[in-house]
């Protein structure tokens, strides 16, 4: 059905919108619908007006006509009252089928373009030679290779990879012949401090049988030419290694790779994240539930912010056998693209103080998220093929992990809370096409940079971006150690208890951060007149000093 065809009601007068959960608090307004948005105005100067995506729709409630509820994908819920009954099912009838597109490029991105100021921050992203030279790989040691040139080997990898330099491209094929979707094991990090690496591939198809593939050995064994060991991180339980491995999957047999030491990681399964998180979603949405005991009891319940603990932890090991055992890591689960690649990021936000920068965090985005084939269309339900069963909120979790570390290290991130949030809302919903289709492949093959325009060009507005950096970042070269115990772990309000705004509070924001950077800039000219100083002082002391010698000398 055309979106045209599907709106009945494109605009309802005398709509009444619930203030942020309060029974008894109502802004009179009017609901439009168009054909990719829906928007609610009260036509006031100080009231903000709502405008959301129908692809930002979870779920339409019409039981109790003419009340209306609708749950967004960014976690927010709005209550409306239709004048009548017969129009409130109307017009939940129209946003069923508009937020329920079938096919991606019908979505909004593919129709929307507006110019960006000249002025603005823009996003250069690293080659893959930038990122090897960034690194410092050493290329008597490390190579780029060519091999998946046209996605013709994996299509869900970049067409450029950096693998061990004595390793040919024909052992890389037939290593990739044996690891789930062809993913092959290739560098993903590589740390200056201990010259070892970080790895990260799909399962190895060994099955029951322990089926043995020497060119998938010979290209392990390869990274340890001054190590004697490596370690395996396998993010599934042993239980469910155990599943997978009776299914043709498994790890990497002892016998086969005695020079690598197997850990596996009690981290939650894919599939059990979406239960945990509407758990939680639910404690925080029930306006009738107190801020007592019962609702502390639902929200550990829920399980959320224990896989965010378990997830840290499962890191913070990753970290200290790259940074403190010199050890290189091999990561992987299943198909080595969703929990896989939330390991892997977050170490580099540990270990990498240019991660932590607002450039090489979006190249971080890119390079280990886009670029690593996570299937975010299917994991984040841009259309209707995409089931519950294979969704998975495991970029929220991820970036759930960095608001974790963020706030126990407020001043080494240059980028804020907003920044995080602004990502995750986009990555659900949104006018850009960033985070549309599975794979590089696909992107590359529509044409997607083409035909859409990118978020990365909008983050770079100079005013939108003022907002979402930290006014008190210092450069910290330091690797990140964060606290994992459960009185650390806290709930991102921001996120989960994300209100509806319908007053300006813009301003306010934008006074705040120019009084924090104004107080910033006051403390760095202060700190420049103290070094001042120092070097008047010392100069002072040296010349006090030589007449001292010069009166000795004389007498």
């Amino acid at each position: 059905m055309d979106s045209i065809e599907a709106i009945k009601c494109p605009i309802v007068d005398h709509v009444k919108l619930q203030c942020n959960g309060a029974a008894n608090e109502y802004l009179e307004g009017s609901l439009c619908i168009s054909a990719f948005h829906f928007i609610f105005s009260t036509r006031r100067q100080n009231v903000k007006d709502i405008t959301v995506l129908h692809t930002g729709i979870e779920s339409v409630d019409k039981k109790l006509a003419p009340l209306l509820c609708l749950k967004l994908k960014d976690l927010r819920v709005l209550n409306f009252e239709l004048p009548d009954a017969e129009t409130c099912l109307s017009v939940a009838e129209s946003l069923l089928v508009l937020s329920q597109p079938e096919r991606i490029d019908k979505l909004h991105p593919f129709y929307f373009f507006t110019p960006h100021a000249e002025d603005g921050h823009h996003f250069e992203l690293e080659t893959t030679q930038q990122t090897f030279e960034r690194w410092g790989c050493d290329p008597g040691f490390l190579r780029i290779t060519d091999i998946n040139k046209g996605f013709k080997v994996c299509e869900s990898y970049p067409q450029q990879l950096i693998v061990p330099l004595g390793i040919k491209d024909e052992l890389l094929l037939k290593s990739s012949m044996f690891r789930q979707f062809k993913r092959f094991p290739v560098v993903c990090y590589y740390h200056r401090k201990t010259q070892v690496c970080l790895l990260r591939s799909g399962q190895p198809l060994c099955g029951t049988a322990q089926t043995r593939c020497s060119e998938d050995i010979k290209l392990l064994n390869s990274f340890l030419v001054s190590r004697s060991r490596g370690k395996v991180l396998d993010m599934r339980s042993s239980s469910l290694l155990q599943q997978r491995t009776n299914k043709g999957g498994g790890s990497e047999p002892p016998m086969h790779y005695p020079q690598w030491k197997l850990l596996n990681i009690d981290v939650p399964a894919t599939s059990s994240l979406l239960h945990s998180l509407q758990k939680l979603v639910d404690a925080c949405q029930d306006t009738a539930i107190s801020s007592g005991g019962g609702w502390f009891s639902r929200l550990e319940a829920s399980g959320w912010l224990g896989h965010v603990m378990s997830l840290l932890l499962a890191t913070m090991m990753l970290v200290q056998e790259i940074n403190i055992e010199g050890n290189n890591v091999l990561v992987h689960g299943d198909s080595g693209r969703d929990l896989t690649l939330l390991a892997t990021s977050l170490a580099q936000v540990l270990l990498d103080p240019h991660c932590r920068t607002v450039t090489g965090f979006v190249g971080l985005i890119h390079r280990e998220w886009l670029d690593a084939g996570h299937p975010f269309s299917l994991r984040n339900g841009h259309t209707c093929l995409s089931t519950k069963k294979d969704q998975a909120p495991v970029f929220l979790l991820f970036l759930d992990c960095v608001y974790q570390v963020m706030r126990q290290y407020p001043c080494s991130f240059q980028i804020n809370h907003s920044f995080l949030h602004t990502l995750f809302v986009h990555s659900y919903f949104s006018s850009y096409g960033t985070f549309l289709y599975d794979t590089p492949r696909e992107r590359c093959k529509l044409k997607l940079h083409e035909k859409t325009q990118s978020l990365w060009s909008y983050l770079g507005d100079k005013k939108l971006l003022r907002t979402m950096l930290n006014p008190l970042y210092s450069h910290n070269e330091s690797v990140l150690i964060p606290s994992i115990v459960p009185q650390n772990i806290v709930l991102w309000s921001e996120c989960y208890l994300y209100k509806v705004d319908l007053t300006e509070i813009s301003n306010t924001i934008s006074s705040t951060l120019a009084a924090m950077e104004t107080l910033v800039g006051k403390n760095e000219n202060l700190h420049g007149k103290v070094d001042a100083l120092q070097k008047e002082l010392k100069s002072l002391q040296v010349a006090v000093m030589k007449k001292l010698e010069t009166k000795s000398t004389l007498l």
